[in-house]
């Protein structure tokens, strides 16, 4: 065997183990955003077994990589010019999807004493085979909805986070949340017809 291919693994896996380098990731493990549709953006991973599709509106997919999770090659961010829609999450696989009151749970520990954060009106329930958390928060002036749902199915997990700008009243908006939510679909494309 010619020493070079050795000496280029071996160069690879040095790399790949200084703190800060990641090992490359393969294409059927990054999030697909389709966006050809008029009405629809479908998005999904190739390794994985789920197509959520989200009304399009005037949504359009944004590069948001801040670092900690937003760099994940499963995380997505959809966002309307004037960012009063927001919406982000990951494709994970199943077995890391705890339980939606475990991950509220930890969110509002993190959160704790955090100015624009806190959560206030918090209310879980399931929408169209979401489980879902709505709460509001406020930052001066600014009052938003929010929703953070789960959908777990065949192997995969999908985290969203919708956030969107209160127009009216408080509970006006956790209505149109739940709305939106309702309204992303997900179909699981590895079932047989």
């Amino acid at each position: 065997m010619p020493r070079f291919p050795f000496k280029w693994i071996a160069a690879l896996l040095v790399l790949v183990a200084l703190p800060g380098c990641k090992p490359p990731v393969a294409q059927n493990d990054r999030v697909q955003i389709l966006e050809d549709h008029p009405k629809a953006l479908g998005l999904f991973v190739p390794a994985g077994n789920l197509l959520m599709i989200v009304p399009r509106g005037n949504l359009a997919s944004k590069k948001m990589a801040i670092g900690g999770s937003t760099d994940s090659p499963r995380y997505f961010y959809l966002t309307n010019p004037d960012s009063s829609i927001i919406l982000s999450g990951w494709f994970e696989p199943a077995e890391r999807f705890t339980s939606a009151q475990q991950i509220w749970a930890t969110d509002s520990k993190r959160w704790a004493g955090k100015p624009g954060i806190e959560a206030l009106n918090v209310k879980s329930g399931k929408v169209s085979g979401w489980d879902a958390t709505f709460y509001t928060t406020r930052l001066g002036s600014v009052v938003r909805s929010h929703a953070r749902a789960h959908w777990v199915e065949a192997g995969s997990w999908i985290d969203v986070h919708l956030s969107m700008a209160v127009t009216s009243t408080e509970a006006a908006a956790e209505k149109q949340a739940r709305a939106f939510l309702a309204s992303i679909a997900v179909k699981n494309v590895k079932e047989k017809a």
